[in-house]
């Protein structure tokens, strides 16, 4: 339940809005009130090596309870809210050698997937694809340089036949899929310094960079705390 949820409009317009792009609470116009449900269940198994597949479902249900004056002049599919039931088969490649705090490695995965349109369950027709890339190289003990590549394309109605409402919601501009789907672009886990859902669009491209090193290992109450410090740089376009 959100009452500060952004929507910052159709279109290209990012560099001529006034509110500076590291907004933090959008201001009144851009603000209205979101209520969802989400759920989701993933499945991976292995091919052959570091070689797997991966399966995905997830539903969400929107409520906008509240329109902001820029939600209700653009009026973009599901301005209203309405509800999404996706499916996604994918497959990947992990060659990490752990999953927290990896150190060296790969970890990709490409991806297509289907949002049929369902009478109450799910209100939106579209389709598209994702693949990722990420890379972990050790630099020396306690350093690694991570880099991580993402495209995203989602596009109006069914991969074979186009019925119900075909169109992709405003809200599903914001999200990216894939095994490791997420929320962007913007905020610190894709664009940081931007503000969050800044950059939406049914297309969207993501690389991140970043140096890792570990400066201090301490043990407090008998449990090992790692410290880390990091810099890198960001770039996102939609």
């Amino acid at each position: 339940d959100d009452t500060l949820m952004p929507y910052w409009g159709e279109g290209a317009d990012l560099g001529g809005l006034p509110t500076p792009p590291g907004a933090g609470a959008p201001p009144p116009p851009y603000r209205y009130h979101d209520r969802r449900l989400f759920a989701a269940l993933a499945l991976r198994g292995a091919i052959v090596g570091p070689v797997g597949w991966h399966v995905r479902a997830r539903w969400l249900d929107v409520d906008v309870r509240k329109q902001s004056a820029l939600l209700a002049a653009s009026a973009p599919p599901g301005a209203h809210g309405g509800r999404v039931a996706l499916g996604e088969v994918g497959l990947l490649v992990d060659t990490r050698d752990r999953e927290v705090d990896t150190q060296r490695g790969v970890f990709a995965t490409v991806a297509a997937f289907q949002a049929p349109q369902l009478g109450g369950v799910s209100d939106f027709a579209f389709h598209g694809y994702d693949a990722a890339l990420r890379v972990y190289v050790p630099l020396w003990p306690g350093a690694t340089v991570s880099a991580r590549a993402l495209y995203d394309l989602k596009l109006a109605g069914g991969l074979a036949t186009s019925r119900g409402t075909a169109a992709v919601p405003f809200f599903e501009r914001m999200l990216y899929e894939g095994l490791r789907f997420d929320e962007g672009l913007g905020g610190a886990e894709t664009v940081r310094g931007v503000a969050r859902f800044r950059l939406a669009g049914e297309e969207k491209a993501l690389v991140n960079v970043e140096l890792r090193t570990r400066i201090a290992t301490t043990h407090l109450l008998g449990k090992a705390e790692e410290w880390e410090l990091a810099a890198g740089f960001d770039a996102g376009r939609a």
